[in-house]
């Protein structure tokens, strides 16, 4: 058996963060064949059920990662002074694991071989929406995983090409990994639309938004494109769900909420905010179709969540969207509202539930999509390993 060590600090500032670990987790140790366990590292404080839903094999709680301890201090001096994590890979050798993933480096050669992660690289497209002191912190953390981590992880080719500019000399070791989600049939729902209805206080049809309120997912030109029907007499509803906190820009969604109300869109567009994940599936079969009208995104879970259900989805033109291909997709100019507002119009009363056939169908195709993400991450695995090491 493989142990593969991850770092996890479940943040609420960034649940596609966690939901994207869960997705890893789950397709590297439930494929068929696999020899992989994972070992939970986390700081010495945290509640250990915060992590239950990740399904890790075991659970280190160290004070290397409690912030502000004498051994964290240790820890950051240690490794900014010697590019050497060596407090980490004592811990991860007594834990005999036998790579570190999706973490960070350990230095140079290190005997524990590490798999760096890059997200995407939306402060260089967007730099706008940060400060000088976050663009400094991703170039160096960006920078010491191309060239201190033994593979390099992006999610699409779209972001494989920004490496190449960002760091030429990190291509040989780069690598890219399409996620997906697991697959999902609607089932036995745990909850009615009736009951979604009456608890939330909306009506049908309606559009779903699932995105996070952060400036670069583009809420305004959904707000935008509302306010045009309502000057023409149109109306249409967007359900507008997740974390309404934007940790880069703490007024924007207060800002948004101050539009919404000077433009009397209350009532089309409505926000739910953090919802059950049982309700969050309801609505997502029972939506005409779902947004994402994102300036910018590194593989979006959204898109994906779609393509795993065969729903419609409404999105914005952008190179990894086109990358992701999502079969019922029809895509718009996220800086044209007036494109999006009669794309809504025109999907308005179309309603889009899955029948039976397409669900089989389409669990299938997600279940294969899974499995093959799941032996795409084994395979990175093997590899970093050497030579000897056991087939996974």
């Amino acid at each position: 058996m493989i142990k593969v060590g991850i770092v996890l600090m479940p943040d609420s500032n960034w649940l596609g963060g966690a939901n994207y670990y869960s997705n890893l987790i789950h397709a590297a140790t439930t494929t068929s064949g696999s020899q992989i366990e994972f070992v939970a590292i986390t700081d010495s404080n945290r509640d250990i059920s915060q992590l239950e839903a990740f399904k890790c094999s075991d659970v280190i709680k160290t004070k290397l990662l409690k912030r502000f301890s004498f051994a964290w201090f240790l820890r950051q001096v240690s490794t900014k002074l010697f590019k050497n994590d060596f407090l980490l890979s004592a811990l991860l050798r007594k834990y005999e694991v036998d790579v570190l993933t999706h973490s960070g480096w350990l230095r140079k050669n290190s005997k524990i071989p590490t798999i760096g992660w890059i997200p995407d690289f939306q402060h260089v497209h967007l730099p706008n929406f940060f400060t000088e002191s976050e663009l400094k912190a991703r170039n160096k953390a960006f920078l010491d995983t191309c060239t201190l981590c033994t593979k390099v992880i992006v999610s699409s080719h779209d972001a494989l090409s920004d490496l190449e500019r960002f760091c030429p000399e990190a291509i040989s070791k780069a690598v890219v990994m399409q996620f997906a989600v697991p697959p999902r049939r609607l089932g036995k729902q745990l909850v009615t639309l009736d009951e979604l209805k009456s608890r939330y206080g909306f009506g049908t049809p309606f559009f779903l938004l699932p995105n996070q309120f952060w400036a670069h997912k583009n809420h305004q030109v959904v707000i935008d494109a509302i306010a045009i029907l309502k000057r023409r007499n149109e109306h249409v509803t967007v359900l507008a769900t997740g974390n309404t906190n934007d940790y880069r820009q703490p007024m924007f969604f207060e800002t948004l909420e101050q539009q919404i109300k000077s433009k009397n869109i209350a009532g089309e567009f409505k926000i739910l905010g953090m919802i059950p994940k049982v309700d969050l599936e309801v609505l997502y079969h029972h939506a005409n179709a779902i947004l994402n009208p994102s300036l910018f995104e590194g593989w979006s879970t959204v898109v994906e969540e779609a393509k795993t259900l065969r729903k419609t989805i409404i999105l914005s033109d952008i190179p990894i969207h086109k990358e992701q291909k999502p079969t019922d997709g029809i895509y718009f100019n996220p800086k044209n509202a007036e494109a999006l507002a009669d794309l809504l119009i025109q999907h308005n009363n179309v309603e889009n539930l899955n029948d039976i056939d397409n669900d089989i169908n389409s669990y299938k195709l997600s279940k294969a999509n899974f499995n093959d993400y799941g032996n795409r991450y084994r395979t990175i695995v093997k590899q970093v390993l050497k030579p000897n090491t056991t087939e996974i």
